[in-house]
């Protein structure tokens, strides 16, 4: 490729591409003659043909008359004075033919014969007029049968006053005489030098349009293999100068390997250029993959159109199950995260789908920890990576081990949240969440809340103390959680008063009735964990879901049914609407 090092692309091909256009501009401009040139041909050819006819058709109604005059001469017969007469005022061929002529564009020799055709012709006429009419005489045809030409010809009075056989004989003489057959003969004679005239005129103007045309199509031949070879010897620099080295560097790129020099002088400039970016490319991603080892992270990159992951950088003790994933398709990543924790992937992508921004979850990833396998908590932050043409091609995914600190924060989340003694939500967490719930809601929702506390709950401690309250509430918080479903809120408000939020439930009351029932039930079983034999019940306010509630007016309405229970006996429920 050496020998290619000065080429310079650039020029070679703007060269080739103009003399292309000049060549297709020239083969345009042969093209538009070469139609011309077509047209002139095909008009000379009309023009032959028509002259050919014209011609014959001069001859032969020329001939056809001085025919019908003689044989009516001879023979008196009526029918060929009709055809006479019907060729000449009615078919008219020997006119038309002259109309025809006079219509084309002829040379001076040309015009002298036409003219002297035509002189013959008036001559022939008017002596073919005067045998008619002395025939016409001979047998008293009156004027008023004649044609109007024949009616209008007069013979002289000395014509008028011979005898039929005179003016018979006479009519014979002049068709038959020597004056009639040599304008004849001249006659004929002048429309075969026109023809031969016309012809060979007309033919040469031919033959060289012929000639004319057989030429344009020579040089537009030669135009279109001009314009072949170059767009030849285009492809073949191409090919050499640019698309052989181009897939030399993809191969290069492909191995990640600096590229080598090849090609046109562009490409080469190019290739260079390139090689100091991919020096200093390496030596940043060196210095970043030398940063990011030395933190607690795992640096993952997602190629979407190839359903990729790759490891970056990552220096952690678990680092080692990841390793065995590089390269690997996402669905591999996605077996090590926790059942759990899919929805928030979910939310993930889906953000991504619509807004196109950075998110951040935090999730459990199978890791290996103290030579066992376990659940790591994880912050994994996610960025697109938009390449140019704003085409969303790779994910940058961050994972950093917050498993320790996260474990921490959440019992200390738990101890906010929950009430220490029965493990239930407390007050503001319960009403927290009760009022997510209620956001939620809408006309069509159903669901309930329940407010309940101890029977004679202060007797139980003043009698047993308060170990023996605090079992009874312990025993409340378990048979609580068994008789309630895992998606019902249920919290400790404070004391022996606790509450609980169904949702979804349905209206009919006797499902609510029931779960109390089986509360009291279980209430007073004896405790199995303790030897405290206190039999337990409790009263229930029960309230049903009205839209627009807020927790205020639910919580109203389910203690002032509490307060109605209450008033009605132990281990009683009771429901306002």
């Amino acid at each position: 490729m050496k020998k290619y090092k000065f080429l310079y692309y650039g020029p070679i091909s703007l060269a080739i591409m103009i003399l292309t256009l000049c060549l297709f501009v020239l083969t345009l401009y042969q093209t538009s003659n070469l139609e011309k040139e077509f047209i002139t041909q095909t008009k000379l050819e009309g023009d032959l043909n028509r002259i050919e006819s014209t011609i014959y058709l001069f001859e032969h109604s020329t001939a056809y008359l001085s025919e019908q005059a003689t044989y009516y001469a001879v023979t008196l017969n009526m029918d060929y004075f009709q055809n006479y007469w019907n060729e000449r005022n009615i078919q008219q061929s020997r006119d038309i033919a002259l109309e025809r002529f006079s219509a084309l564009e002829f040379s001076k020799d040309e015009i002298l014969l036409l003219n002297e055709i035509n002189k013959n012709y008036q001559k022939l006429t008017t002596i073919e007029l005067h045998a008619l009419k002395l025939i016409a005489s001979a047998l008293s045809i009156h004027d008023t049968k004649l044609p109007p030409q024949l009616k209008d010809y007069k013979l002289s009075e000395e014509e008028v006053l011979l005898p039929r056989s005179e003016k018979l004989t006479l009519a014979n003489s002049l068709l038959f005489g020597l004056e009639y057959a040599a304008l004849r003969d001249s006659t004929n004679e002048s429309v075969h030098k026109f023809n031969d005239a016309i012809r060979y005129r007309v033919q040469n103007e031919l033959r060289l349009a012929t000639e004319e045309t057989k030429l344009s199509l020579l040089k537009q031949r030669s135009y279109l293999f001009l314009s072949v070879f170059l767009v030849l010897i285009f492809s073949i620099i191409t090919a050499v100068l640019v698309v052989f080295p181009i897939l030399g560097y993809l191969k290069g790129l492909k191995n990640n390997k600096q590229l080598i020099p090849r090609g046109s002088y562009e490409l080469r400039k190019l290739t260079a250029a390139f090689n100091e970016k991919y020096k200093a490319l390496g030596l940043s991603e060196s210095r970043f993959r030398l940063a990011a080892s030395k933190l607690n992270q795992i640096l993952l990159d997602y190629d979407l159109n190839r359903n990729q992951v790759q490891i970056l950088a990552g220096h952690l003790l678990r680092e080692s199950v990841f390793q065995t994933l590089h390269l690997a398709p996402s669905e591999k990543w996605y077996s090590l995260i926790h059942p759990d924790d899919f929805y928030k992937m979910r939310q993930v992508k889906e953000q991504f789908n619509s807004s196109h921004t950075d998110s951040e979850t935090i999730l459990r990833i199978k890791s290996l920890k103290d030579s066992t396998y376990e659940y790591t908590w994880f912050r994994a932050t996610f960025s697109e990576l938009i390449q140019e043409g704003g085409a969303q091609s790779h994910i940058l995914i961050v994972l950093e081990d917050i498993d320790d600190n996260y474990r921490e924060s959440l019992g200390l989340r738990y101890q906010a949240n929950h009430d220490l003694l029965t493990h239930l939500l407390n007050r503001t967490a319960f009403q927290i969440a009760l009022g997510n719930d209620l956001e939620m809601m809408n006309e069509t929702s159903s669901a309930a809340l329940l407010v309940l506390d101890l029977d004679d709950f202060k007797n139980v401690n003043d009698s047993g103390g308060h170990a023996i309250g605090d079992l009874a509430l312990q025993k409340l918080s378990s048979s609580l959680k068994n008789v309630f479903r895992d998606s019902d809120l249920i919290g400790r408000l404070g004391g022996d008063e606790f509450i609980i939020w169904m949702n979804p439930v349905s209206k009919d009351p006797v499902i609510i009735e029931r779960k109390v029932k089986e509360l009291n039930r279980l209430l007073k079983l004896p405790d199995q964990n303790s030897n405290s034999q206190v039999s337990l019940s409790s009263s229930v306010g029960i309230t049903y879901y009205k839209p627009d509630d807020t927790f205020h007016e639910l919580y109203t309405r389910a203690d002032r049914a509490l307060y109605k229970a209450k008033e009605a006996g132990k281990g009683q429920a009771c429901i306002e609407y």
